[in-house]
């Protein structure tokens, strides 16, 4: 427990300190993994020099970690999710205001789905960082949100690291910009410093960019309300999930237009 303030994803200034933060978060998580790596050579070394037998070389635990995250059909598995959300609305014979908003909408989401989908397919780049975080033992944070940030003075503090783990970093990165949009409207100028912040510190590389690019392409808002409609009961509609469908619907403008930014800035 640390005493201070929670991030204000209102402020800029907090958001990229945040940033800048989180890259080093990053670089010190790869860091102490390369110390391990290190160190379970050295104990390695020493034990096959004294004639002793370990349990599970280096080579073999690192195939193993390997095959623990072969990565999965991300984008296409929630992609058929939709789909399904779409047909079942569709063969019913009276709809709520929320089915009818999820069904205009659905076509436009899914477009920009489909071709999340198709860059994931092209790129590779999400079964090529999942790879490299499993052989070089990469740490994500797992939930690095403005809960668990917390300013004490000129420190930044990063708390709550239950859901760390062996992953993808640029996760870390994604989710928390992502959210830190959606709160200020998609402002293009907020988008562009977060990205410069976190760089002074970290450089993303080609692969983390098209990850992120492709991340940020992908409706994950719509997909969500989608997934709480279709596992939640339908006998009734849920005012606050109808609100916040026709607030990311309000918001896709702005969202079109930051794509469009941050695709010059990454790319």
């Amino acid at each position: 427990w640390f005493a201070g303030r929670e991030c204000d994803l209102k402020d800029a200034k907090q958001v990229c300190r945040a940033m800048s933060h989180l890259a080093m978060l990053h670089l010190w998580m790869s860091e102490q993994q390369e110390d391990i790596r290190t160190q379970q050579t050295e104990n390695a070394e020493e034990l096959a020099s004294s004639g002793r037998e370990t349990d599970l070389g280096g080579e073999e635990l690192q195939a193993a970690e390997v095959t623990a995250f072969t990565p999965i059909d991300f984008f296409g598995r929630r992609n058929r999710e939709l789909k399904r959300v779409h047909t079942y609305i569709r063969k019913k014979r009276r709809k709520n205001e929320m089915e009818l908003a999820l069904l205009d909408a659905f076509a436009h989401y899914y477009e920009q789905g489909c071709e999340a989908e198709q860059l994931e397919t092209a790129e590779h780049n999400y079964d090529y960082l999942q790879r490299e975080a499993a052989e070089q033992g990469k740490l994500m944070h797992g939930s690095y949100n403005y809960h668990n940030i917390v300013f004490q003075g000129r420190e930044v503090v990063t708390s709550n690291f239950e859901n760390a783990k062996v992953g993808i970093q640029i996760m870390d990165l994604y989710g928390f910009l992502r959210k830190t949009m959606e709160k200020n409207g998609w402002k293009q100028d907020l988008g562009r410093r977060m990205i410069a912040s976190y760089e002074e510190k970290r450089s993303l590389s080609e692969e983390e960019r098209h990850l992120l690019y492709t991340l940020l392409l992908y409706p994950e808002k719509y997909w969500k309300q989608c997934n709480f409609y279709y596992n939640g009961k339908k006998s009734w509609m849920s005012s606050k999930s109808y609100e916040k469908l026709l607030r990311i619907r309000g918001q896709e403008e702005g969202r079109i237009q930051f794509l469009e930014m941050i695709k010059d800035v990454l790319f």
